[in-house]
């Protein structure tokens, strides 16, 4: 199994598929990740699968969105026009999906900032407590105890 991390912007709406369970559940999309070299910059499209996913999430998967994710690399080779073509694909679960940006033509419902996206289980989670607008509290740094010395005794030299 071989894992990979790309980053890169939707090349299509995504595609929502029910499956008989809901884990099955999935949604596919092409994802163009660009690169930049001293011989130019080139675009390498992968056709993306993510599981485990609802028909609302795929609603808010719009061409042009920036993501971040991971997942399980598998590279098919195949002769097209007595060509070789190598198609990347994806496998993902939706945890490891986060958006970046909006597509440039977004409408209100696209994000508008960078995001996780809700895992399931995290609806039963209280929200985590944010942070208040008060300034944070400085503790000064800890002082050294002062050096005591024994008292001397009668006995001693000076």
């Amino acid at each position: 199994m071989q894992k990979m991390l790309l980053a890169g912007r939707l090349g299509n709406d995504g595609e929502f598929s029910a499956g008989d369970e809901p884990r099955n559940a999935k949604v596919r999309f092409s994802l163009a990740v660009s690169s930049r070299s001293a011989e130019g910059e080139s675009t390498t499209w992968y056709s993306v699968t993510v599981f485990g996913v609802s028909e609302a999430f795929a609603g808010i998967l719009k061409k042009g969105a920036s993501v971040s994710m991971m997942g399980e690399l598998d590279v098919v080779a195949v002769m097209k026009n007595d060509q070789p073509v190598a198609y990347r694909n994806i496998t993902a679960n939706k945890r490891d999906v986060t958006f970046m940006a909006a597509p440039k033509n977004a409408t209100s419902d696209a994000p508008a900032q960078p995001q996780k996206l809700p895992r399931k289980d995290a609806e039963a989670k209280p929200a985590a407590k944010q942070p208040s607008g008060k300034a944070p509290v400085k503790v000064p740094p800890a002082r050294k105890a002062p050096v005591v010395e024994p008292p001397a005794d009668e006995d001693d030299e000076l």
